[in-house]
């Protein structure tokens, strides 16, 4: 796309604490291909230095917000949505901060949304950052049978089998780009779920408004994730996973599936994970209670979050 016609996308990262990931993440960014864009960098109430010494060596370069206290991943990019859409961005970019992006992944998927009116959001290829060739995200699907998300490809070899520009249930919110009027049609990630599961929401509420979610391999990014169970199994994870996966269904299907669903969730779901959390037996007892609170704060209809 020739640069004098590119839209202007806004490149929103969150930081929490994390100087070295979310200055690695922007550095990266510096460097791709694409001209039209700005990057908004939203901190979310760190208590450390980090938000200070990120302005100091880039705020010539890079838009600051700065929340007052920490928000969760929701409300904490909604700052930075609310902004850009303020600023007259034709497209907004949620980006975790803990991602190293190609130098084209972000012309891949302009070219794409340019071409079809209807698509609305789409999505990277992500990888693994520590083993560059395995793959980490290639689409989402929300299971019927399940009552759940899935993803495709995870943990296998990029062999080429996951090339195809596909439409899909949702796109994670570590490389998630969307066009302004969609935000402005549906609104921005609901902060009832703080953390987890508002991505897919995001997305589902996208599609029932008729437009597109695409997947697009040629776009690719590199996530620091750890390939072990220990990120989400961790007891933060799994209460949010546990509230979160119920509140998807709650919010976006009938209340007779509904009650399908917490059924599954609560003879299926829960036995599973509490299975893998005792053959590991790392932190067992606070994973197996947050795994339980999750549920019952969802249950009871608490809305207020709990933090371990």
């Amino acid at each position: 796309m020739p640069e004098n016609n590119q839209p202007d996308v806004h490149i929103i990262i969150l930081n929490w604490n994390g100087y070295n990931l979310t200055r690695e993440c922007i550095l990266s960014l510096l460097d791709i291909k694409y001209t039209n864009y700005q990057i908004v960098t939203v901190d979310n109430g760190s208590d450390d230095d980090s938000y200070s010494k990120l302005y100091r060596e880039f705020s010539e370069k890079v838009d600051f917000i700065k929340n007052e206290k920490n928000l969760g991943f929701a409300e904490g990019n909604n700052a930075g949505i609310k902004y850009s859409v303020e600023q007259g961005a034709d497209y907004v970019l949620i980006l975790n901060n803990d991602t190293i992006v190609n130098e084209l992944f972000l012309d891949k998927m302009i070219n794409y949304a340019e071409y079809d009116s209807k698509i609305g959001i789409l999505g990277s290829k992500v990888y693994y950052h520590s083993e560059p060739n395995i793959i980490w995200f290639s689409g989402g699907y929300f299971s019927r049978l399940k009552a759940g998300m899935t993803v495709k490809g995870m943990g296998i070899k990029d062999n080429g089998d996951f090339d195809k520009v596909i439409d899909v249930d949702y796109i994670t919110g570590c490389a998630l780009l969307v066009k302004s009027e969609v935000i402005k049609k549906i609104g921005i990630f609901d902060k009832e779920y703080f953390n987890y599961a508002e991505d897919a929401d995001f997305c589902l509420r996208a599609k029932k408004e008729g437009y597109k979610v695409m997947f697009v391999p040629s776009s690719k990014v590199w996530h620091k994730v750890a390939r072990s169970m220990k990120g989400n199994f961790s007891p933060f994870y799994l209460y949010f996973q546990s509230k979160n996966r119920l509140l998807l269904v709650k919010k976006n299907f009938s209340k007779i599936y509904l009650i399908y669903a917490v059924f599954i969730h609560i003879f299926c779901y829960i036995p599973y994970k509490l299975l893998i959390i005792w053959i590991k037996k790392e932190k067992k007892l606070k994973a197996s209670i947050s795994l339980f609170l999750g549920t019952y704060d969802f249950l009871v209809g608490n809305k207020k979050s709990r933090f371990f």
